[in-house]
């Protein structure tokens, strides 16, 4: 009978699992650093494949990993707000920062479409600094509308609807007058 080097090491495994477990955590734990350094080489050196099998994983498993994410959220809900919270306590200051990097590239993006300029302005006065320019409701029922999608930052919503029609771009104090003027039935 010959020797088959695979079946072997098959079945030494299925019987001493408990063994081989104890002596891979030892060894871990003995060599954490080298282990750690070996994995992050071979990550740099095989990141294309990785990421690329990662991918074609996630496309094919998107509905078990999205089920699987919502019940580990809801059994562990009270844990994963501590984990956030002590997180943004931590990192407060970039959270904001990231916040208001995302705020303004979306209006960045939606003045641009409303004034129909690379560099956007008031549609009246041709103010051209982003600070001070505003996005106005044209049949003035902002207060509305901002109920109505539930949202604050309406820069967002507009680029996520497609930019819908009845905006306009105007700096602040325009659009304060326009408000006055409104108020007092005047044309602006």
């Amino acid at each position: 009978m010959k020797f088959n080097e695979k079946s072997y090491k098959k079945e030494y495994r299925k019987k001493n699992k408990i063994k081989i477990a104890k002596w891979q955590k030892r060894y871990w734990s003995n060599n954490k650093e080298k282990l750690s350094q070996q994995k992050k080489e071979h990550y740099q050196k095989n990141k294309a494949s990785i990421l690329g099998r990662n991918k074609i994983y996630y496309i094919i498993n998107k509905d078990k990993i999205a089920l699987h994410n919502r019940e580990y959220y809801k059994n562990n809900k009270p844990y994963i707000k501590i984990i956030k919270k002590r997180y943004y306590i931590n990192n407060k200051d970039n959270i904001i920062k990231k916040s208001r990097e995302f705020i303004q590239k979306f209006k960045l993006k939606a003045m641009q479409h409303y004034s129909q300029k690379e560099i956007p302005e008031c549609k009246f006065c041709g103010q051209k600094d982003i600070r001070y320019l505003n996005i106005d409701h044209t049949m003035g029922n902002g207060k509305e509308h901002r109920k109505e999608i539930n949202r604050k930052n309406i820069y967002l919503w507009l680029v996520k609807n497609n930019f819908p029609e009845g905006f306009q771009v105007l700096c602040w104090a325009c659009n304060m007058q326009k408000g006055r003027r409104t108020v007092l039935k005047e044309e602006f």
